[in-house]
């Protein structure tokens, strides 16, 4: 999957592609792991690119702080519950955040 939007003809690399290269690039972390988390509001995505610093937050607190902003995927139109955003975090914080999207609305700050 491209962390963005390409050109037609651009070359394609392993940084331009979520995975360990991109999270560690973005992360400075050899711990960080990709999440996709899917954002409550759709129009908070608009806001976000790769290399954004978000913080995650969930009901009622602050799940993760200081993610980087991986991919920020196209709208998937009116039958998705929300933007699918993936941000790189720590291992440990990641897997905190994938459970809850699950079971709870989240979103993002911007720092």
């Amino acid at each position: 999957m491209l962390t963005g939007a390409a050109r037609a003809g651009e070359p394609i690399t392993d940084v331009r592609l979520v995975g360990p290269e991109n999270t560690l690039l973005a992360t400075g972390n050899p711990d960080a792991v990709a999440v996709p988390v899917r954002l409550t509001d759709a129009a908070v995505a608009d806001l976000l690119r790769p290399g954004s610093r978000v913080d995650v937050v969930g009901d009622p607190a602050v799940l993760a702080n200081d993610a980087v902003v991986v991919a920020v995927r196209p709208s998937e139109g009116a039958s998705a519950k929300g933007r699918l955003v993936v941000v790189a975090l720590p291992r440990q914080a990641a897997a905190k955040v994938a459970a809850a999207s699950l079971a709870q609305s989240v979103t993002v700050t911007l720092r």
